[in-house]
Formats: C-alpha cells, structure tokens, sequence
C-alpha cells in the first residue's frame, strides 16, 4: 500500500498542513475527511523517518491552532503518545 512509502507520505503530511493553514474552514474539513488519522498512521508505520514525524507534528500543531474541536478529535486519535514516541525517537 502506499502507506509503506516514506516518500509519499512526507509530502502528504506536509500539505494537509498547507491546506490546514491556508483557512479556518480547511482545518475542520481536512479533518472530518480523516486527515488526522492519516498523518497518525503515517507516524505511527515510520517511526523511525525524522521527515514523517517533523511534518507530521507540525500537520497536528496547524491543525490544533485555534481549533478547540480539533483538539479534542487529536486527543481522541491517539496523538499525543504519537507525539511523545516522536519526540523519544
């Protein structure tokens, strides 16, 4: 599947974030439409590539800005012991 390339989930983390950033309504949309549990799996299947796991947190921080109900869907998806395996890598 492509979930076992690297290569394509650098950019697809990495532009979920863009398209988090790029307006308020985005950050529901993209993660009503599973954009969350994509990046967490994208981390969670390469634990070991620092670029998955750079964009990846940096996709959940976009995504939780300003966004109470988003942080909540994160919390509830595992993100945080994604983050903090991240972080211990």
């Amino acid at each position: 599947t492509h979930m076992a390339v690297a290569s394509l989930q650098i950019p697809g983390c990495l532009l979920l974030r863009q398209l988090a950033a790029s307006h308020a309504d985005h950050k529901d949309r993209v993660s009503q439409l599973g954009g969350i549990e994509a990046a967490l799996a994208a981390m969670r299947k390469h634990p070991g590539n620092v670029d998955i796991q750079i964009r990846g947190c940096g996709f959940i921080g976009e995504l939780a800005t300003n966004n109470q109900d988003n942080k909540v869907r994160l919390a509830q998806a595992g993100c945080l012991e994604v983050i903090l395996a991240a972080m211990q890598a």
